[in-house]
């Protein structure tokens, strides 16, 4: 096992337009990271994509495959925060994404079972990341993860 960052830290912009009335009041940001494999990616390594700040909260997230890895499955959640306020959730945000195709997966809130991420706020720092399973990532291969929250 190993752990990686992604090539692409975080590329976050903030929106000029104001949220509606049903939308919690702070302002929309994207976070666009991704990551590209060298070879030897094996099952159980992490890989570190962004981190969230402080009172940030995820109103939907996306995570796409440029080359398809059969039998690839990644859990993407947050590591713990580093004052103890928030627990490591390997899966709150992605619970086994397959990466068998060259296609993208997105938050659902109309799901049977909802990511425990998704309008949940963070109280802390938190550092987002996946953990690999199943088959190596094939060599090249781009992992791009967008998040869109907002920060209160």
């Amino acid at each position: 096992m190993a752990n990686y960052e992604s090539t692409e830290f975080a590329l976050a912009y903030t929106t000029k337009s104001k949220l509606g009335p049903e939308s919690k009041d702070g302002k929309l940001r994207r976070l666009v990271s991704s990551y590209t494999a060298p070879a030897g990616i094996v099952a159980g390594s992490t890989i570190s994509f962004a981190k969230l700040p402080a009172n940030a909260v995820i109103s939907n997230a996306s995570i796409s495959f440029s080359i398809a890895t059969a039998s690839l499955t990644l859990d993407v959640g947050w590591l713990a925060g580093s004052e103890a306020l928030e627990a490591a959730v390997v899966d709150g945000i992605f619970d086994a994404v397959t990466g068998n195709a060259t296609t993208s997966s997105n938050m659902n809130k109309d799901a049977a079972s909802v990511e425990a991420g998704l309008d949940k706020k963070f109280l802390e720092e938190v550092e987002i990341s996946a953990l690999t399973a199943g088959a190596t990532i094939a060599t090249g291969a781009i992992i791009r993860l967008e998040l869109e929250y907002i920060l209160e």
